[in-house]
């Protein structure tokens, strides 16, 4: 027994308690959608789908179990009503398996790609200034 818990991943409680969060939050709003302001519910309603995409990313790279099944489960359910979970999982793995999007140093990754940093001032030439 005492290596099976050795082995179980860490679970991280407050991405669950987010989800947790989100999901009740989603059905509340829903469930209440008639009493809220349709300004108020646009606005509410836009920010649970975004944070629901966020925790579906996460989910995605084995967060909050590191048991895919059950990180599967979390995210699985379309807030968004667009993007099929199990769609964005596989276009996502394969962006992560291009190396031409993921490598920092190619063209196309802009997400880490930099420019030089500029160049240093020229120094004065003030006899009190470091040199």
């Amino acid at each position: 027994m005492r290596n099976v818990v050795a082995r179980m991943p860490a679970l991280e409680w407050p991405t669950l308690a987010i989800a947790v969060l989100i999901y009740a939050s989603w059905i509340a709003l829903t469930a209440f959608h008639a009493q809220v302001p349709l300004p108020v519910l646009v606005v509410l309603g836009g920010w649970l789908v975004a944070w629901q995409g966020s925790l579906q990313h996460e989910t995605i790279h084995g967060h909050p179990t590191g048991i895919g099944w059950i990180d599967g489960a979390i995210g699985f359910a379309p807030l968004s009503l667009w993007l099929p979970y199990r769609l964005y999982r596989r276009s996502h793995l394969a962006h992560h398996g291009a190396k031409v999007i993921t490598d920092p140093g190619t063209i196309l990754n802009r997400a880490t790609v930099y420019p030089d940093a500029a160049p240093s001032p020229p120094r004065c030439n003030r006899p009190w200034s470091a040199r």
